[in-house]
Formats: structure tokens, C-alpha cells, sequence
């Protein structure tokens, strides 16, 4: 499934000011799904958008050897709501690790990873070494943001499953600031 950039979604960085800086470091620090969070945390309904998705035979250099099996799942995706993005990521997914129900639903491109890999037992563990996999994601949507982004590998009882970079954008604050819009 390939799919240009959307030019109708609003990609903003973070900006300086103190409280949205709390509010960066607090989804930085969160090791549960990305996807369910953003929906718990706004009122507006969260969709992913699959910008690009192919199988690989091999990984990109640096990534070489981290992940077990032959093929893998490069997916380059936004979240967004109401025309913002929350975050960009790209993942390698080892399909040959996960259960064929779940590698087949992953293929399909729809449904965004958070919710497909909440099925399994994971746990994720930050990186901090794997700076050519943010490159990659930054040469493909711009907007390079290192304070707001981070690398982590995702792992099951079997193996580690997926290599995932992710960059928080600004879209988040339009996110959050709409809670009180439905409370009042």
C-alpha cells in the first residue's frame, strides 16, 4: 500500500513554552501504545494514515541483525485528528515473529499498530543508537524534531518484533486543548 503525503494534514513542531514541553516529555516517557492514549486523552477521533507500506527482505544498515527473519514490514505512518498530525513514525515489523492473524491484519495497512499489537504480550525497550532510523523517517515526511522524537524496539515472549521511530508534533496540543471543549 503506498500513499503520497497527505497535503491537507497540518505537520507543526512543539513549541518552546514550558507547559507544552511537559506535556512532550510525559508522551515521551509512555511505553504503552501511542495510538490508545491519544484517543483516551482527546475528543477527537484519531486515524492513522499510511503514507507507505511495503515487505523488505532486509534491513537498512545500522538495523541489520536486530530483528529475526527474512521479511519485514516497512511502514511509514501519521496519526492525525481533525487535520493535524499527532505523531509520525516508521517501523520495521518482523512478520515472521508475530501470529499469522496478526502479520495478515498488519499487511492490510488499515488499522493502526497500537491495536494490532495490543493482542500480544510486548514490551518495548527505548534506544537511543538507532539515529539513521529517525533520519529515514525525516527524510521521508521533513520536519526534523530530535527533542520530540525517540526509538525503541518492541518485543514479544519469542523475540523482538518491530524497530519503531516516532516524532510527536504540535498537532498533539490542538489534540489535547479540545478536552476542554467537551467538558464545559
Amino acid at each position: 500500500m503506498t500513499d503520497r503525503l497527505n497535503d491537507s494534514l497540518r505537520r507543526e513542531p512543539f513549541p518552546p513554552r514550558r507547559y507544552e514541553q511537559t506535556i512532550r516529555a510525559l508522551l515521551l516517557a509512555q511505553d504503552g501504545s501511542t495510538t490508545a492514549l491519544l484517543e483516551k486523552l482527546g475528543p477527537a477521533k484519531v486515524s492513522v494514515h499510511v503514507i507507505e507500506q511495503h515487505v523488505v527482505e532486509k534491513l537498512p544498515g545500522e538495523l541489520d541483525g536486530e530483528l529475526p527473519g527474512a521479511r519485514f514490514l516497512r511502514r511509514l505512518a501519521s496519526l492525525h485528528a481533525r487535520g493535524d498530525v499527532l505523531l509520525d513514525s516508521l517501523s520495521y515489523t518482523a512478520i515472521d515473529v508475530l501470529p499469522q492473524s496478526v502479520a495478515r491484519e498488519l499487511t492490510k495497512g488499515v488499522r493502526p499498530i497500537g491495536h494490532l499489537l495490543s493482542q500480544l504480550w510486548t514490551r518495548r525497550e527505548f534506544r537511543d543508537r538507532h539515529e539513521g532510523l529517525l533520519q529515514e523517517l525525516w527524510d521521508a515526511v521533513g520536519d526534523p524534531d530530535p527533542p520530540s522524537s525517540r526509538t525503541m524496539c518492541i518485543y514479544t515472549p519469542r523475540a523482538p518484533c518491530m524497530l519503531l521511530a516516532e516524532t510527536f508534533r504540535g498537532g498533539v496540543l490542538a489534540h489535547l486543548g479540545r478536552i476542554k471543549d467537551t467538558l464545559y
